[in-house]
């Protein structure tokens, strides 16, 4: 961390612009402005603070994202996030075609595959995917199954029959949440989730596959100070309110680079809103994705609770059946004993009219 260095919004987002002035300039073209008119007024209201240079845009929109952290011409960036995750500082030492993946999800964005080095020389695989929805664990544990085999095709494709499974590098799979399930929601306060394998008898192995979930949503509700490198970058992910980013800023410099690459958007209008546009559907089919999980889940629990509700009722119906059986038994048991009884007085009255008359 370096020493605070306090600007001005102006400084980090470019001069601040009447909204009037905005308007006017996008009036100027129908097509484009067409295209705001069609955003929800929600959506318009964060283009024009945006233009306007009130706030910053949301970093994690698809193109924007890969905009300002494209590995190919922000290697520094790239190495300052994942050193951020890792604790330690990384090289990047290849970057991985996305060419090899297996397993493609609507909603699923790769941030990068890359080879990194680190500092005592070891070499990995590092692997980064933003979701925006519900990311359960056996999905996770297929992505790093596939990631590792992306590795060993690509390894034994390089070795030959030289080739041996200790070859296959460490690969860390970082999976960054914008919206947590409740899983992780319920250990409140938690935003970082390592996951950690052990075995009963206590026996150390090396795991190939190291997981890692980032809940922004909980660090957004819960994280303040940013006073180190893991908050700072969490923050510049998942913060663009003017408090947070002249904050971020303030304490850690190299930050403003890639705001005021952001705020470049704001002279290019009609890229800003046509990439704007590619960002809301992509948002849109992620939402989409996310009302049908949850939806499917919701009619798997109400089909279970209609199944288990007819075993009830079955079983009930079962029960009733069964009293109005032992129902009828007795009511036949007592007819019988009744005709018995009739029998028997019968008898009785015979017997005496008989004795009686002797």
């Amino acid at each position: 961390m370096q020493n605070k260095q306090f600007h001005k919004l102006s400084d980090v987002l470019g001069p601040v612009r009447p909204r009037e002035d905005v308007l006017s300039d996008l009036r100027q073209n129908t097509d484009l402005y067409s295209t705001f008119l069609r955003f929800d007024p929600s959506d318009q209201e964060k283009l024009l603070r945006f233009l306007c240079g009130e706030k910053s845009l949301e970093i994690l929109y698809d193109p924007f994202f890969k905009n300002i952290m494209d590995p190919y011409t922000h290697r520094d960036r790239v190495e300052g996030l994942i050193s951020a995750f890792l604790g330690e500082p990384v090289s990047v030492i290849q970057i991985l075609p996305n060419t090899g993946n297996q397993l493609v999800d609507n909603g699923t964005f790769v941030v990068m595959d890359i080879l990194v080095e680190l500092e005592d020389h070891r070499i990995i695989n590092v692997e980064m995917q933003k979701v925006g929805y519900l990311f359960p664990s056996q999905r996770t544990s297929c992505y790093a199954a596939d990631i590792i085999m992306r590795q060993y095709n690509r390894v034994k494709a390089l070795k030959g029959k030289s080739f041996t499974y200790k070859d296959i590098q460490q690969t860390y799979l970082f999976i960054i949440m914008e919206k947590s399930s409740s899983e992780f929601l319920s250990v409140p306060g938690q935003f970082i989730h390592h996951r950690n394998i052990s075995y009963s008898s206590g026996v150390r192995l090396p795991e190939t596959a190291d997981i890692t979930y980032v809940s922004l949503d909980t660090f957004r509700s819960t994280v303040q100070n940013i006073n180190t490198e893991i908050a700072a970058w969490l923050t510049f992910l998942s913060k663009n309110d003017p408090k947070s980013v002249l904050s971020l800023v303030a304490r850690y410099p190299q930050f403003l680079s890639c705001y005021q690459d952001i705020a470049a958007f704001r002279q290019k209008p009609e890229e800003l809103i046509y990439m704007f546009s590619e960002a809301l559907y992509i948002l849109d089919k992620n939402t989409e994705r996310l009302m049908v999980d949850e939806l499917r889940t919701e009619k798997e629990t109400l089909e279970a609770t209609v199944n288990s509700l007819k075993e009830e009722k079955l079983a009930a119906e079962a029960k009733a059946q069964s009293a109005e059986a032992k129902a009828q038994s007795a009511e036949a048991k007592a007819q019988s004993l009744e005709a018995e009884n009739q029998t028997m007085a019968e008898e009785l009255s015979a017997y005496k009219a008989r004795f009686g008359s002797i």
